[in-house]
C-alpha cells in the first residue's frame, strides 16, 4: 500500500488542450519529504503546511499530572486532547476502546497513534478495527481483554547481531581495563603549571597534535603540526599548518603578512573573536548549566585545533548522508597517558578537534563551508559541543568515579548545550530528519567507534530539549553530575519510568501547546508537558560582560516544532542576517493514515523509535483499535482529535492493471493544507494486441493509479503552486517495501487518455475482426491509453531528439518525434483505412 499526499506549495502547472499543441510547463522548488521545506529551501515560512493536524478547543481532561506513579491519560475519551495509553506487557495484542463517553457515534471521530518501542529489536505491528457493544461499560481500552487465541505474529528478522544501547567498542573496553590494571595511568597535573600562552606567542608558537583520521579504525591517527593563532583566558585556538591564514597583527582590518597560498579571507582575527567568544559566552554558561570541565595539564585552557583531517576523514564516503566530521573531543584518550600499543592516540591535555573551513571544497567537495559561515556559527556551534563532552566525562568519570556517559545521552545534551548559549541553528537539519520519519530513528542505539560519530542527532537534541523544558535545568545538572548513566540515571532524576518520559515526550511533538501556530493536538499541558516557546538572543556588541550570549546576537535559542526555524549570522553585530538557505520549517512529526479496509503494517526501529499514525475512516459507532505487534513491550498512546468533518482523503479502489478510470480527490483546499490518497500499485497484468495483419499477441498492461485534482478552490488564470509526494507504506511487519522505481507526474487531464468499453469497440466496421478495451486491442490503442513504464524520452517512441540543434531548430522536416494527437483526417474515412474510425488514419496512428 502506498500513501499519497498533496497540497499548494511548489508546482506550477501551465493547462493547455491537445489541439492547441501548446507545450506543458512545469517549475518545482525543493520540496522534501512531508515537513515540506527541508534545511536548503528558502521559501517563505508560510509555504511550508505539510503534516498538520487538526486544531481543537483545549477543553482540560482534570486528570492527575505527570507525577511518577499515576496513571498516565484518561481512561476513556469524551473530548479533543483526551489521551488513552496503552501499555502491551503479555503478547504484544492490545485492544483500546475508541467508543465516546458521551455516547458520540465514533463514525464522525478522528484519532492519533503514537508508538513507542523500547525494545532492542525492531518492532512491525499491524492495525484493525473492530465493532464493541459499549465502551462505556468497559471504562476504556485498559481493561478490554483482546480477543482469545489471536493469531501468531512473526518475529522481525534480526539483522545478524543485536544492537545494544550505549554499545562499547572493543578498543574502548581494552583502554578502560589497561586503566583499571594500572597499564594507563590518567594525566598527571605537572608540579610547576607550565606557563600560560599569550597574545605574544600568536603566529609563532607551535605544537603536535594526533587527530584520528578514520571513521571506523580507532587506533588510527596523523600527527600534525600546528600554529597558534588565537588565546583566550580559557582557550588556545591551533590550526593546522595545512590551513592558509593570514595574519593582522593588531587586528585593524589590513592583513600585515600574508599566507603563501590564498586564505580566502580567514584571518587569525576571525579566531581571536572566537577566542573571546568562548571566554565570555560558551565555557562560563555551558560550565553553569552542567558542571565544570577538568584541567588536567593544569594551563587553565582548552587547546582547540583545527584541521582539514577531520574534513578529508568523509571524502570518499559512499553514504550520502554522511557528509563531515564537524569536531570531535576524546578525553578518554586525551586524560590518559600516552601508549604505543594500549593508547596511541593521546595528547595528554582537554583538546577539542574541528574541521577547518573550506569555501571551495579542497578538502571535501561534499561539504564547502564558506569562512562567513564558519566563523559566525559552525565553529561556535562545534567548540559548544565538544566542550560540553569534556565536562560529561569530567563529572562522570573524574569527579564521580563512574562509567563515560553513553553515546545518546552525551551527543544529545551536547547539541543542546550548543542551543543554550545562541548556537543551536545547525541541529536544525537533524531535527527536521527526525520528524520526516521518526519511526526510523532509534533515541537511544547509537552507532560510533569511539569519539567519532557523523550523525546529526536530531531525535537526542529533541529530547533533551523537552526535558530542560518541561523539568527544568537542575534535572540537567543532576542527570550529568552523576556517576550513574544512560535511560536509568536519567529516570531516576526525573522520577518517572524512561518509557513514560519519552511518550510524553512524543506527545510533546505533536503538542499544539508546543508551538505558536496552529497545528497539533489539543493535549493537555498539565498532564504532559509542551515545549517552551522559543527566543531571540539579544546580546552586548560592546563591551560585553562574562555570562553574557556574546556573539549570537539575534540568534534563536529553543526549538519550532511547528513552524519556522531561522539560521542567522553575523551575531557579534547589531545587524544579524539571516541565511535562507538553511532556515528548516517542520510541522510536528510526520504520520502515516490507517483507513477502513486498507491493510496496514507499521514499523518501528529500536531503541525507542516511534511512529505516528492518523487513525480515520472510523466505520462503527461503537469502535475498538486493535494492535497487534511482532513482540510485546511496547507503550502506545491514542489521542482523540477534532472531529474532521469535510474527509481530506481517498481511497483507491481500483485494483485492475487495466482500469484506466481515475480515482476523485478531495478538492485541493485553498488555504494550502494537504490532502491524501492511500492506494496500491499492483503487479503488471497481460491483455491481447491485434496488429493490422490481425495477428494476436500478449502484451504487458502496468498499473498506473490515476487520480483527479481539483482547483476549483482558486480563480481561473490563477497560478498554483503544488507539491506531491509520494510515502511508501511497509508491506509486511518485517519493514519491506517492494516498488522499487515509482515516479509521479502532473499533467492536464485533457493530456491523459480515458479509454471506455463504448469508445473503443468495435462496431462501426463490421467487415473486420471484432476488438475493444481492455481485451483484444487493435495494437496502436494499447499503445496510445495504456501507459508505458519508462519515460518518454527514454523509449523508442521518441526518435531524433539527438539530432537537435542546442537552438532548438529541427532545421529539417525529416526529424521525426512522437505526436500524442495523431492527424485527424479532413474528410470521412472508411474501415479500409481508418480502422477504428477515429478520423485518424490507420498509418499515421501515433505508437
Amino acid at each position: 500500500m502506498r500513501q499519497f499526499k498533496m497540497f499548494c506549495v511548489g508546482l506550477s502547472i501551465s493547462l493547455t488542450s491537445c489541439g492547441d499543441k501548446d507545450s506543458l510547463s512545469f517549475s518545482y522548488n525543493n520540496s522534501v519529504g512531508n515537513n515540506a521545506t527541508g534545511p536548503d529551501d528558502t521559501n517563505d515560512d508560510t509555504a511550508d503546511t505539510s503534516d498538520t493536524m487538526e486544531t481543537g478547543d483545549t477543553n482540560e481532561t482534570g486528570d492527575p499530572g505527570p507525577d511518577s506513579g499515576q496513571e498516565l491519560g484518561v481512561g476513556e475519551f469524551d473530548n479533543p486532547g483526551d489521551v488513552v495509553v496503552e501499555l502491551d506487557e503479555d503478547d504484544g495484542v492490545s485492544e483500546v476502546i475508541l467508543s465516546d463517553a458521551g455516547g458520540e457515534p465514533n463514525t464522525g471521530h478522528e484519532f492519533y497513534l503514537v508508538m513507542v518501542n523500547p525494545n532492542e529489536e525492531a518492532l512491525g505491528f499491524t492495525l484493525d478495527y473492530s465493532q464493541t457493544e459499549s465502551a462505556i461499560d468497559t471504562g476504556g481500552g485498559s481493561e478490554e481483554e483482546p480477543p482469545s487465541e489471536p493469531p501468531q505474529m512473526p518475529t522481525v528478522p534480526s539483522s545478524g547481531k543485536a544492537k545494544k544501547r550505549n554499545v562499547i567498542s572493543p578498543h574502548r573496553q581494552k583502554l578502560r581495563q589497561a586503566v583499571k590494571d594500572g597499564r594507563v595511568k590518567s594525566v598527571q597535573p605537572p608540579a610547576v603549571p607550565p606557563p600560560p600562552f599569550t597574545s605574544a606567542d600568536v603566529g609563532i608558537a607551535r605544537q603536535e597534535f594526533s587527530v584520528r583520521n578514520s571513521l571506523d579504525d580507532e587506533m588510527s591517527y596523523e600527527r600534525i603540526e600546528s600554529k597558534l593563532w588565537a588565546v583566550g583566558d580559557t582557550v588556545a585556538i591551533w590550526v593546522d599548518e595545512s590551513v592558509a591564514i593570514d595574519w593582522d597583527y593588531d587586528c585593524d582590518g589590513t592583513i600585515d603578512q600574508p599566507a603563501i597560498y590564498d586564505s580566502y579571507g580567514f584571518d587569525n582575527c576571525d579566531l581571536q573573536t572566537i577566542a573571546n567568544i568562548v571566554d565570555i559566552n560558551i565555557f562560563p554558561n555551558i560550565a553553569t548549566q552542567f558542571g565544570d570541565a577538568s584541567d588536567m595539564n593544569s594551563d587553565s585552557k582548552v587547546s582547540v585545533v583545527i584541521t582539514p583531517v577531520l574534513n578529508q576523514m568523509t571524502r570518499s564516503s559512499s553514504d550520502e548522508e554522511v557528509q563531515l566530521v564537524g569536531s570531535y573531543a576524546d578525553p578518554e584518550v586525551d586524560l590518559n597517558e600516552y601508549d604505543p600499543d594500549e593508547n596511541p592516540g593521546s595528547d595528554g591535555q582537554e583538546v577539542i578537534y574541528v574541521f577547518a573551513p573550506d569555501p571551495y571544497g579542497f578538502h571535501n567537495p561534499n561539504a564547502q563551508t564558506t569562512i562567513q559561515e564558519y566563523t559566525d556559527v559552525s565553529l561556535g556551534y562545534q567548540i559548544a559541543r565538544a566542550y560540553f563532552r569534556l565536562i560529561s566525562y569530567n563529572q562522570h568519570v573524574l569527579v564521580n568515579d563512574g562509567e563515560p556517559e553513553a553515546v545518546w545521552v552525551t551527543e544529545g545534551l551536547a547539541a543542546l548545550a550548543a542551543d543554550l548559549v545562541g548556537y543551536g541553528s545547525p541541529n536544525y537539519r537533524g531535527v527536521w530528519d527526525y520528524l520526516d520519519a521518526p519511526h526510523m530513528s532509534s533515541l537511544t542505539t547509537i552507532e560510533e567507534t569511539g569519539a567519532i560519530s557523523t550523525s546529526t542527532f536530531g531525535p537526542q537534541y529533541l529530547f533533551f530539549r523537552w526535558v530542560l523544558d518541561a523539568f527544568g535545568s537542575e534535572a540537567l545538572q543532576g542527570i550529568v553530575q552523576s556517576e550513574d548513566i544512560d535511560v536509568d540515571n536519567i529516570a531516576t532524576v526525573l522520577d518517572d519510568d524512561f518509557i513514560n518520559l519519552v511518550l510524553k515526550w512524543q506527545l510533546a511533538l505533536i503538542s499544539t501547546n508546543s508551538t505558536t501556530a496552529e497545528t497539533g493536538m489539543p493535549i493537555s499541558p498539565e498532564d504532559f508537558p509542551p515545549y517552551a516557546p522559543v527566543s531571540t538572543v539579544t546580546a552586548p556588541i560592546e563591551n560585553p560582560q562574562q555570562g553574557d550570549l556574546y556573539g549570537a546576537n539575534g540568534y534563536q535559542i529553543g526549538i519550532e516544532v511547528s513552524g519556522t526555524n531561522y539560521y542567522y549570522e553575523g551575531g557579534t553585530t547589531d545587524t544579524p542576517t539571516e541565511n535562507e538557505s538553511n532556515r528548516v520549517v517542520t510541522r510536528h512529526q510526520d504520520h502515516s493514515t490507517f483507513l477502513y479496509g486498507n491493510e496496514f503494517f507499521g514499523y518501528i526501529v529500536d531503541g525507542y523509535g516511534a511512529q505516528v499514525v492518523r487513525i480515520t475512516d472510523v466505520p462503527f459507532d461503537q469502535t475498538a483499535l486493535e494492535i497487534r505487534a511482532s513482540t510485546a513491550g511496547y507503550t502506545a498512546a491514542i489521542i482523540r482529535a477534532e472531529n474532521p468533518g469535510v474527509a481530506d482523503y481517498a481511497k483507491d479502489i481500483l485494483y485492475a492493471p487495466s482500469d484506466a478510470n481515475s480515482i476523485q480527490l478531495p478538492t485541493l483546499p485553498a488555504n494550502g493544507d494537504q490532502i491524501y490518497i492511500v492506494g496500491d500499485i499492483s503487479a503488471s497484468g497481460v491483455t491481447v494486441s491485434i496488429d493490422p495483419e490481425e495477428v494476436e499477441s500478449q502484451v504487458s498492461v502496468y498499473d498506473t493509479d490515476r487520480y483527479r485534482i481539483s482547483l476549483s478552490n482558486y480563480a481561473p488564470g490563477q497560478s498554483i503552486n503544488i507539491a506531491v509526494w509520494l510515502d511508501y507504506r511497509y508491506s509486511s511487519i518485517s519493514g519491506e517495501t517492494d516498488l522499487e522505481d515509482p515516479w509521479i507526474s502532473v499533467v492536464p487531464e485533457s493530456y491523459l487518455p480515458v479509454p471506455t468499453v463504448t469508445g473503443t469497440q468495435s462496431g462501426a466496421c463490421t467487415d473486420g475482426i471484432s476488438f475493444g478495451f481492455p481485451f483484444r486491442m487493435l495494437e496502436h490503442l494499447y499503445s496510445q491509453v495504456m501507459l508505458a513504464s519508462e519515460p518518454y524520452t527514454d523509449s523508442d517512441l521518441f526518435t531524433g531528439a539527438s539530432e537537435l540543434p542546442d537552438d532548438g531548430d529541427t532545421g529539417s522536416s525529416e526529424i521525426e518525434t512522437f505526436d500524442p494527437c495523431g492527424s485527424v483526417e479532413s474528410e470521412a474515412t472508411t474501415c479500409e483505412v481508418d480502422w477504428d474510425r477515429d478520423g485518424v488514419l490507420d498509418e499515421n496512428e501515433p505508437t
